[in-house]
């Protein structure tokens, strides 16, 4: 018997944040989990936004295959007073570049991309890259001395 799975952009972005989430949660939260103790991981988040130490914090709890409980705590952003919900926004800046050097690594270990690849290999706009000569001065350049390459990149 075969079902079909299918998710929206949305699941799959809270699939990554969840996974994202586990990992950088910290053993009080997670032991508190083990043992049921979910009032505990909330108080040290009300503590959190009461000290000021962040302004809001939206918490997903699941166990095992049953609904998701959220609790919100807090504001969006210091000096807002509308409270935080489970659709606000949260900016997460850099979230990707672990998941894009991973996916980058793997496709260099399975041989369908190298790490001094040129990338102008695949995006053939940079193929004849320029660097300014003295950007203090003028908008003068010479062509570069080498391409761009996945290395540069990832780094």
């Amino acid at each position: 018997m075969t079902q079909d799975i299918q998710f929206t952009r949305r699941d799959l972005l809270a699939g990554f944040g969840l996974a994202a989430g586990y990992a950088a949660t910290p053993a009080w939260a997670k032991a508190a989990k083990a043992k049921g103790q979910w009032p505990a991981v909330q108080g040290v988040l009300e503590n959190w936004v009461g000290k000021k130490l962040v302004p809001g914090a939206v918490s997903l709890i699941a166990r095992g295959t049953g609904k998701a409980e959220i609790r919100q705590h807090g504001v969006s952003s210091f000096g807002v007073k509308a409270a935080i919900n489970p659709d606000s926004i949260f900016r997460a800046y850099s979230q990707s570049k672990p998941v894009t050097g991973m996916a980058a690594m793997m496709l260099i270990e399975e041989g369908k991309l190298k790490l001094d690849q040129n990338i102008a290999d695949f995006l053939p706009g940079f193929a004849n890259m320029k660097v300014l000569t003295d950007p203090d001065k003028s908008l003068s350049s010479r062509p570069a001395a080498g391409g761009i390459t996945v290395r540069h990149l990832l780094t």
